[in-house]
Parts: C-alpha cells; structure tokens; sequence
C-alpha cells in the first residue's frame, strides 16, 4: 500500500496535534474552617479549595505557575457553602509562585491575593484567595480587590505537605480527530482505487 504524501502529512500532523495540547493542573487544598464570617461556611466544617492552573505545559514534571498562570477557583464546604469563580487580569500586587519537583510533587507554594470573580450561595462576586502558610485563606472583596468583611480561616495554614497538584485530563479537540478520520478515510480510498 502506497499513500499519499498528503494523507501522511495530515495523519502525522494531527498525531502530533493532538499529543502536544497544553494540559492545565489541579492544585487542591482541604481543611478544617478555624474562624469565619461568612454565611454557610461554620466553624468545623471541612472545606476544600480547588484551583486550576495552565501555564502551557504539558505535564507536571519540573514545572512552575505564577499569577497569570492561575484560570479558575471552586470552594466548597461540607455546611453546603460553595463559590466558583474565574481569575481575570491579577491586581497589582498579586504574587504567586507554585513550583514542582523533578517528579512531579509540589515543591514550592506561596499564593498571596489571587483575585477572581464569580458568584457564591450568598450572592457575593469578588474574592480574594491566600494560599501562603497564614490560617486566614479566603476573603471577599470590592471590585477593585480590597478586602471586606468575609472571610475563611484555617486550622491547619496551607503549605506543600498538604496541598496537592495532579494533572487534569484532556479532551482531544474534535477538529483534530475529524482530520485523522478523513485522513485514514483517504488512505482507504487510495488503496481500494488502486486495487480495482
């Protein structure tokens, strides 16, 4: 069977399209509510942060995240409080630094004022997340990122013992998978054509 230089070219384009798509990372961190002033978030309960990040990559190994880095946020606690909320262009003095190992482990975790929007069970729509070895995690805030009143504590201040980061997995575009279907279609085609 003889193909195409068209037929190979697409096939191994969209093969490699489809291996290299950036792969965002799921940065987890789960406690005990310390202190809070924030309708449906009490004192006890547990509460998880979960954040993505993408910085383009396509794995964890050796990798780091800053604050442009950071895409959205979901909070929940086991009261039934919950926000999620996407990160827009970071205010001016936001700082984050998250970093991994040569094996993929968290190995660095400072997040000092990720600010984001979105929309909780009380009705607010601008928070503020810390994730930087201090108890206090999670703030509301003004449109312009300063703090008002509501906020999460911690029992236990967030570091890289426990906090974990794992891959999230990836969904192949439909374009790329239409392209190889049409491409093995025409190296079929070919060889039918030829055969006759």
């Amino acid at each position: 069977m003889k193909l195409s230089m068209t037929t190979i070219t697409a096939a191994a384009f969209c093969a490699f399209g489809l291996a290299a798509q950036a792969s965002p990372v799921v940065l987890n961190y789960s406690d005990t509510v310390s202190q809070s002033d924030i309708d449906g978030a009490s004192v006890g309960e547990i509460f998880n942060i979960e954040l993505i990040l993408d910085n383009g990559s396509t794995g964890l190994i050796s990798q780091s995240w800053d604050a442009d880095d950071f895409v959205s946020v979901l909070v929940t606690t086991s009261g039934g409080y919950a926000l999620s909320g996407d990160v827009l262009n970071p205010v001016a003095d936001t700082f984050a630094d998250v970093q991994t190992d040569a094996f993929g482990e968290l190995s660095a975790l400072d997040i000092d004022e990720i600010h984001f929007f979105g929309s909780d069970t009380n009705g607010q729509t601008s928070f503020e997340i810390f994730l930087n070895g201090l108890n206090d995690v999670l703030f509301y805030t003004n449109s312009d990122g300063f703090q008002t009143d509501g906020s999460i504590g911690a029992i236990s201040p967030p570091t890289i013992n426990n906090t974990t980061i794992s891959g999230v997995a990836t969904v192949p575009l439909p374009a790329g998978g239409l392209l190889l279907l049409g491409a093995l279609g025409a190296a079929g085609a070919a060889r039918r054509k030829k055969a006759a």
